[in-house]
């Protein structure tokens, strides 16, 4: 008995390993990250960052793939000939670490289903032989007496075997099944960055800058805010001109949509503008200022990126005050313009 335990698991150790390529277009947490995990749950594993998505390995081993599908992961894993083995989908919560362990656990666990070589038998002691039963020996009989013949014993009855179970748990890595559903409290996920601007408002096109900023719920919804300076414009009146310019601060909801490793916000912003305004070439000239509302909305290009990311943003603002310009002398009247159009390019840092 002890020499076949030792057979079987002689002949586990030698099963190939079972390679397992790991890709997809997740980023949080990335193929790699997984496939690390993978490979400390499972050491018979060899798994491996695919690179590309792909649906094949180019040596035969399985292939799981990890998708972002709006807020939650989608596991598939299939056979080197394409069969599925298990498909699953978890909610994106917690940290990439946190993401990483729970889709390693999954594939550890059908793995561990479908290949011998993360399964081996569990050796069972050998059985104890039964003692004889002596025959009883009666105190009443006397001395003298004719002994009888000796009461064959019983033979003796084996100990039962014990078998294996189909499905014995693996003698080296025991590998639990996780939850129906993995969930870790999310933590808000919030960005902020610089860009440069150019602004166009009544034909006038100026440089200016911006600092944006988002805090982002699961799901994508959350809140925006942009704070921009631009340069001067002037509106021409009589023999002069008025020389104007808004600093503005923004804040609004946005809601943040995934395309592949590509991002788009969408924006509605409350706009707060101080104007400032100074007379040019008149014989008296006056300098104002005063504060502005508005309303903005726009949308903003994520490129892929990880910590680090570069955005391109087009917006456009209407502004509720009127303001004008007039020449006391000649007593011409010029509006300044009520609408301006933005684009801006800039990186901001993200934090997930």
């Amino acid at each position: 008995m002890m020499l076949a335990s030792w057979s079987l698991l002689a002949l586990s150790a030698v099963l190939p390993a079972a390679a397992i390529t790991v890709n997809g277009d997740a980023t949080c947490p990335q193929p790699r990250e997984v496939a690390a995990r993978l490979s400390s749950l499972l050491p018979g594993a060899s798994a491996t960052d695919g690179g590309a998505p792909s649906e094949s390995a180019a040596d035969g081993g399985d292939v799981a793939r990890i998708d972002t599908a709006d807020d939650a992961l989608e596991i598939v894993l299939r056979k080197s000939d394409g069969t599925l083995i298990g498909r699953r989908r978890l909610l994106a919560e917690g940290t990439c670490d946190e993401r990483a362990r729970a889709v390693a656990i999954v594939l550890a666990t059908w793995e561990s289903d479908v290949h011998p070589a993360f399964r081996g038998p569990v050796p069972q002691p050998a059985p104890t032989p039964a003692r004889p039963i002596a025959p009883p020996v009666s105190a009443a009989a006397p001395a003298t007496a004719t002994a009888r013949p000796p009461v064959p014993a019983p033979a003796p009855v084996p100990a039962p075997v014990a078998t294996p179970p189909p499905h014995p748990p693996a003698s080296a890595v025991v590998v639990s099944a996780p939850p129906s559903e993995v969930r870790v409290r999310p933590r808000a996920a919030w960005d902020l960055g610089l860009g440069v601007s150019s602004s166009l408002a009544g034909g006038a096109l100026v440089v200016g800058g911006q600092i944006v900023g988002a805090v982002l719920a699961r799901g994508g919804l959350g809140a925006h805010l942009c704070v921009s300076g631009e340069g001067e414009r002037s509106t021409a009146a009589g023999s002069g001109q008025a020389v104007w310019s808004r600093l503005t601060a923004g804040v609004g909801p946005t809601y943040r949509r995934r395309l592949g490793f590509w991002a788009v916000d969408a924006n509605l912003s409350f706009v707060m503008g101080r104007f400032q305004v100074r007379g040019q070439n008149y014989p008296v000239t006056y300098a104002s200022s005063g504060l502005d509302s508005a309303v903005s909305g726009g949308l903003r290009l994520l490129v892929p990126g990880a910590a680090w990311r570069v955005w391109l943003t087009v917006d456009a603002t209407r502004w509720l005050d009127v303001r004008s310009v007039r020449d006391a002398v000649s007593g011409q009247e010029r509006d300044i313009p009520s609408w301006s159009a933005s684009a801006a390019l800039g990186v901001s840092f993200f934090a997930h």
